[in-house]
């Protein structure tokens, strides 16, 4: 803590030279780390251009059916991530 105030001060003077209009510093208030990460994400998510885009219509094919020897492999197979939240009631 014997620094603290020399950090703040070295902080300041390099947010002053390097906060520009086209590359700003995203400074949050970040007491409370929830709600810290709650506020950059929205945040970003302002940023974004939400135009629709309009996409041609796509025809998909019929689906064949796989023969029985292209059988997916057994689920033991796999390392399955634990499954902690489900749909099921």
């Amino acid at each position: 803590m014997s620094r603290w105030r020399e950090y703040a001060l070295a902080k300041d003077v390099m947010f002053k030279h390097t906060d520009t209009r086209i590359s700003p510093w995203r400074v949050v208030e970040s007491d409370d780390k929830r709600i810290a990460r709650l506020n950059i994400i929205s945040d970003i998510l302002k940023c974004v251009d939400y135009r629709d885009i309009p996409y041609p219509e796509i025809e998909l094919p019929k689906i064949a059916h796989a023969p029985d020897s292209l059988a997916r492999p057994k689920k033991h197979h796999y390392h399955y991530v634990e499954s902690i939240y489900s749909n099921k009631d």
